[in-house]
């Protein structure tokens, strides 16, 4: 085979791969919330307080996961990994990050927003047990305290609010949120949008 032809196969394989990677099945559970799922482990994405934020500096996202492997996973700042639709892969920030560049005061803001959404995830979970008062980023006015390293066992779940740098110029295209946990070789992706809200 001509080096041409080597050239020309692998660069069939390359785009090949990656249309599937950018052709991810969307699971939709609500009008906001979205779905993935990889050997038990469950992970889901709720977008409408993010909708609100498209002119931020950060974007809120709520998220539940759920284990129901027979063991233990870990959960941490770094578990967590935001790809945007121009293909970047953005870290969580730190708190304090958040607490300066977004504002105390959005923070708050959101976790009021939340108390005025319906609960349709954990209705998913009901053989599970919620672990509590799970917070990445506390909010100020709330009383609530860093709790960002969590292990969950068999058949148990958290839910929490998570910021990301709100950087994507293609703000219309699909977002995919990443679990991975080193440590029992889990990783969940959920690829989602987000309906912006146009003011």
């Amino acid at each position: 085979m001509t080096t041409k032809r080597v050239i020309i196969v692998l660069l069939t394989v390359f785009f090949v791969f990656a249309f599937v990677a950018s052709s991810q099945e969307i699971k939709k559970m609500s009008k906001y919330g979205f779905k993935g799922e990889t050997n038990d482990v469950v992970l889901i994405v709720d977008t409408e307080t993010a909708r609100l934020r498209e002119a931020e500096t950060f974007v809120p996202l709520f998220i539940y996961l759920n284990n129901s492997t027979k063991g233990t996973i870990k959960a941490d700042r770094g578990s967590f990994t935001l790809v945007t639709p121009d293909g970047d892969r953005l870290s969580l920030p730190s708190y304090d990050e958040v607490t300066k560049g977004y504002g105390s005061d959005k923070i708050g803001n959101d976790y009021t927003y939340l108390k005025k959404i319906e609960d349709y995830a954990s209705i998913s979970f009901l053989s599970s047990k919620m672990i509590p008062r799970v917070c990445f980023f506390p909010s100020p006015s709330k009383g609530s305290v860093l709790y960002d390293k969590v292990e969950l066992p068999n058949r148990s779940y958290f839910k929490t609010l998570l910021y990301f740098p709100n950087v994507a110029k293609n703000k219309s295209g699909t977002y995919t949120l990443i679990f991975e946990d080193q440590s029992s070789q889990i990783k969940v992706e959920v690829p989602f949008v987000i309906e912006w809200l146009k003011k």
